[in-house]
């Protein structure tokens, strides 16, 4: 019974993963997850590859879709972004090309806006060190939560400074 079950939450598991992926690489092929003997195999274009043959980028963005399906356990579905969370992402966006970087965007927006949805009293800190990362993250909490109410903080000079949202949108201004 304990078996059956473990297997069942990772096939949710899995199932929310390859949603994800899905979204991000806009593609339900280009890389999957299969739940097969307790453990996860991936598959790109729908034959197996070894964990070691997936570029960097597929990793994080399999590690970020891992990350958010861990945080359900244990949930029903419709209960997943009911409790009260504090998300910490380092540097989602780093490690892809552009076209991959917008699908991790647009991820991270729709699990932000699931979480506030699901509890308005949840906070996200999403890091980066990447100046145009930094303009669309903003971008993206600003319409979810409103522009009165995402912030942008830098680390400046061992001290933290505030932004307004839409003055410094502009990267060769802000350099």
């Amino acid at each position: 019974k304990d078996l059956r079950s473990r297997l069942s939450r990772i096939e949710i598991a899995c199932d929310f993963i390859n949603e994800a992926l899905s979204f991000i690489f806009f593609s339900k092929d280009r890389i999957r997850l299969v739940a097969e003997d307790s453990k996860y195999r991936i598959k790109s274009k729908g034959l197996p590859v070894h964990p070691n043959k997936v570029s960097i980028g597929e990793r994080n963005a399999i590690a970020l879709c891992y990350f958010f399906a861990n945080m359900f356990v244990g949930l029903r579905s419709e209960n997943r972004y009911a409790p009260k969370r504090l998300i910490v992402i380092d540097d989602p966006v780093s490690s892809f090309d552009q076209g991959n970087r917008l699908g991790i965007i647009s991820f991270l927006r729709w699990q932000i806006n699931q979480i506030h949805e699901g509890n308005a009293e949840s906070k996200c800190l999403v890091m980066t060190h990447d100046l145009m990362t930094a303009f669309d993250l903003c971008k993206l909490m600003s319409d979810v939560l409103g522009k009165n109410q995402a912030v942008w903080l830098e680390l400046v000079g061992g001290g933290i400074k505030e932004h307004q949202l839409s003055k410094e949108r502009n990267e060769y201004l802000k350099l």
